[in-house]
């Protein structure tokens, strides 16, 4: 009796010294990433006032870009350590969108970086099947390209191409289209 609970015990030890080698799949939310040592709630964040701020003000888009480059770096880096991380597809995809949306070069090859490693590190995500039919155009501020005049008191006729061009994802927790 006596060996069988010592067979069992060195079994069950060896079997969590095994799971606590093996490299977690999940990064922790107190891991930190990049070199602004950002965690993955605070990649998150960055990617969610990025949108907030590119909608509030999409003239200035572009003023973002350092903030979200930060992230982007932590977001390589948590790849980098924890590929098969089941967050990481959504952040790389919304993360491609925010930079796009700046419509600027810097923009446009940020967001190219995350849609690589989105296509090529975590091609099976759904993520990653939908972001294949997308462009850079489909997120593209809207621009006023000229006044309509209209009569005092009658409301403009909202433009029909920058509500075609609004992309229909959100990132989780952004309120919806209203």
């Amino acid at each position: 009796m006596r060996v069988k609970s010592l067979v069992v015990c060195t079994i069950l030890v060896a079997v969590l010294q095994q799971a606590a080698a093996a490299k977690t799949a999940v990064a922790p939310a107190d891991e930190y990433f990049g070199r602004m040592k950002l965690s993955i709630l605070g990649i998150g964040n960055i990617i969610h006032d990025t949108n907030l701020r590119e909608k509030y003000d999409p003239a200035h888009a572009a003023d973002n870009y350092t903030k979200l480059a930060f992230a982007e770096d932590a977001l390589e880096d948590w790849a980098a350590k924890y590929p098969q991380d089941s967050w990481l597809p959504a952040k790389a995809y919304f993360m491609s969108h925010e930079f796009w949306a700046m419509n600027t070069p810097d923009g446009d090859r940020a967001a190219e970086r995350c849609r690589a490693l989105l296509m090529n590190r975590l091609a099976r995500s759904p993520f990653s099947i939908k972001a294949h039919g997308e462009l850079a155009s489909m997120f593209e501020p809207a621009t006023s390209t000229g006044a309509v005049a209209s009569a005092p008191g009658s409301a403009a006729a909202p433009d029909a191409a920058s509500s075609a061009a609004t992309p229909s994802v959100q990132p989780p927790g952004s309120p919806p289209h209203s």
